[in-house]
């Protein structure tokens, strides 16, 4: 149980896992996930499942022409033997909201998104966010086939802490968050018979100022951060909006892919990224602690609709060992794939 304490033979022990979703109409619709358990050792012991954290939600959203809205609510169970209760936070409420604009008078795109999140512990320290960020984004073909595009963007958060701090029982911060980027790629096609081969090497270039996490703003939802070929491209890696990645950098890598008419395709990802100065923002041995990250591929081989594989590498920035290899693969049909 929660204090790892033996359970008397007649204590009811159980789980509820159970989830729905709702339409309201063609904009709006809500749901939820229940998943619970009695104890911490009851679904691992009868062999239900071996999560560490089981999540339960409930949420309402809806979705217009570019425009999205959604608000939602978080409890967490802990089923570590360390965890604690009351410092696990209760998320009510979780807003979100995004829109994607074409002005008429303005070339590009704009881009606006907006969250609020309130966070509440019965042990440790509350913390209430506030967050917008606007950016513009503007494409170019040059006559040579090569594409750029430009991004400028300003970002705002506003943070309320009530107990973080042992100096002051509330505090009050902020955080602007200016970025320009510049995004280089040169795609490179040809044909071969049936296939079509297409190499596309990219450089970005992305400028943010220093000093963008200090250590009066708590970090709730950038704790687990992978990198990977996913997010090579990225101009935050952070999954949240606690943490940001600061100061000069740049992302380099190479795309390239082969599609059979067949529907059969061959596509491999790499790159590494650069920064004037270390961000100890991030943790060791993430591969991005350093002023030249670890390098990252992906190469995925799939020559039908019926066999897949991917094999993720990250290397070593020194001597190219190892540092993460995972594959995956699946066979089948869509009706009985393993």
């Amino acid at each position: 149980n929660d204090n790892n304490e033996r359970l008397d033979e007649t204590e009811f022990r159980g789980h509820l896992d159970a989830s729905g979703r709702f339409d309201f109409d063609e904009t709006w619709r809500w749901g939820f996930d229940l998943d619970r358990a009695t104890d911490d050792t009851y679904l691992s012991r009868y062999g239900f499942k071996d999560d560490d954290v089981l999540t339960s939600s409930m949420f309402v959203e809806g979705f217009r022409g570019r425009q999205y809205m959604s608000a939602s609510t978080y409890t967490f169970q802990g089923l570590n033997v360390d965890d604690d209760p009351g410092t696990t936070p209760y998320v009510a409420p979780l807003l979100d909201y995004s829109v994607t604009l074409r002005p008429e008078r303005l070339p590009g795109r704009m881009y606006f998104d907006a969250s609020a999140v309130s966070l509440y512990r019965l042990d440790g320290f509350d913390s209430r966010r506030v967050s917008t960020n606007g950016s513009w984004q503007l494409p170019y073909v040059a006559p040579a086939g090569d594409i750029y595009t430009l991004t400028a963007g300003l970002g705002l958060d506003l943070y309320w802490l009530n107990g973080f701090s042992a100096a002051s029982s509330n505090d009050l911060q902020a955080r602007l968050r200016p970025t320009v980027a510049m995004d280089w790629r040169f795609p490179f096609v040809r044909s071969v018979g049936s296939v079509r081969q297409v190499i596309e090497p990219v450089a970005q270039v992305i400028l943010t100022p220093y000093g963008g996490n200090p250590e009066e703003i708590p970090n709730e939802d950038s704790r687990s951060l992978e990198f990977d070929e996913t997010n090579l491209f990225s101009l935050n890696r952070f999954p949240g909006h606690d943490r940001v990645e600061s100061g000069p950098r740049a992302n380099l890598g190479l795309k390239a892919s082969a599609y059979g008419v067949s529907g059969g395709y061959t596509s491999l990802t790499m790159g590494q990224v650069f920064r004037v100065r270390d961000d100890d923002t991030f943790a060791e041995q993430s591969g991005l602690d350093d002023h030249r990250s670890d390098y990252v591929m992906a190469l995925t081989i799939a020559p039908s609709k019926f066999f897949d594989l991917t094999n993720r590498l990250r290397l070593d920035r020194d001597n190219f060992s190892p540092r993460r290899n995972e594959i995956y693969f699946s066979i089948g049909p869509k009706k009985l794939r393993f």
